[in-house]
């Protein structure tokens, strides 16, 4: 029995400091396909794609390690010239060491949309917030559990245990977005109460702010082509805490169908390169991608993400509009 537990105690304590890890980094989980989860990106998107636009994303980080971290996000836009902008809903749900840490959210966006002319647009948006939080403590596994002389774990209650196993916090961020048809610079801030996390009534755990800034340009090839071809470089910077990333890279569309290929830093180490393939048509776009580690992290097996989005725009209306209200279009990678 020994032999048995032994490991089993290692890997149990092993993926708590994995865990504990990104609790004491305060890292919101990212998506490598950021394009396509746009309010998660930045809230000012609500309402740019027209719509009414739907997009689910789930991603599986390090799916060697069996569930370790795994997020999914829902989001419904739409644009309404009635309100002189969009409105946005999203739901996010994060699973950490396969849901000994579950983050389930339900965010609101409006953004406001300044029709400056029909070749450019400024949006800004204000997003309210509504997560809650869930500890399995049960999974917990404390120096205070394991007999020192045998390894053997002892079942009860640990003098670290949490006194709370749900946290319910609300949350406010916002965002403003520029953009032309070929062209888009975004900013947006999250966390801006910095709301307790914490599990232990007496400590407190404020969410630091979150900080992301994305850039890019989209090249088309010239109108009445047999194939329509176009290229997307963006970059991608997030910041949180001591935490910092920086996504660059460019997505290339031929037809019906679109490739792309990004590296992925931290600053202090480099992370990973990330491919992309996908197709769009019509009102339907799906993605896949693959973020193939570089760092420590090589035998992790990868990352996984699939996206789909569905703009369910009526053509008719939105030529009408455009003929009587100026308008944007936004870059086809959104």
């Amino acid at each position: 029995m020994k032999n048995f537990l032994v490991p089993r105690k290692a890997i149990l304590i092993f993926i708590f400091c994995c865990v504990g890890a990104r609790w004491a980094a305060c890292q919101d989980p990212e998506f490598s396909q950021f394009f396509n989860s746009p309010l998660y990106t930045n809230p000012a998107f609500a309402g740019v794609g027209e719509g009414p636009r739907f997009s689910a994303i789930y991603r599986n980080q390090w799916a060697g390690l069996g569930n370790a971290y795994t997020t999914f996000a829902a989001s419904y836009d739409q644009n309404f010239e009635g309100l002189n902008g969009g409105i946005g809903l999203l739901l996010t749900s994060d699973r950490q060491a396969d849901g000994l840490l579950t983050s389930n959210s339900i965010s609101g966006i409006y953004s406001y949309q300044l029709n400056v002319s029909p070749a450019f647009g400024l949006k800004a948006a204000a997003q309210v917030s509504f997560a809650q939080k869930r500890i399995d403590a049960a999974q917990l596994i404390f120096s205070d559990n394991i007999n020192p002389d045998n390894g053997i774990i002892i079942p009860g209650i640990s003098g670290d245990y949490p006194d709370k196993q749900t946290k319910g916090i609300f949350d406010l961020g916002g965002g403003v977005l520029f953009f032309t048809k070929k062209f888009y610079a975004g900013l947006s801030v999250m966390h801006v109460t910095s709301p307790n996390e914490s599990f232990i009534s007496s400590q407190a755990s404020p969410l630091p702010l979150k900080a992301t800034g994305n850039i890019g340009i989209e090249l088309h090839s010239k109108k009445g082509a047999n194939t329509p071809v176009y290229f997307s470089p963006n970059l991608l910077f997030v910041q949180q805490a001591a935490f910092k990333q920086l996504n660059a890279g460019a997505i290339l569309g031929i037809g019906v169908f679109y490739g792309g290929l990004y590296f992925r830093s931290a600053f202090k180490n480099n992370d990973a390169f990330i491919l992309m393939a996908g197709l769009q048509r019509g009102i339907f776009k799906f993605g896949y991608s693959y973020d193939a580690p570089v760092s420590d992290l090589q035998s992790s097996g990868g990352t996984h993400e699939l996206s789909i989005v569905f703009n369910l725009y009526d053509s008719e209306k939105i030529q009408h509009k455009r003929n009587t209200k100026q308008f944007t279009d936004c870059p086809e990678i959104f």
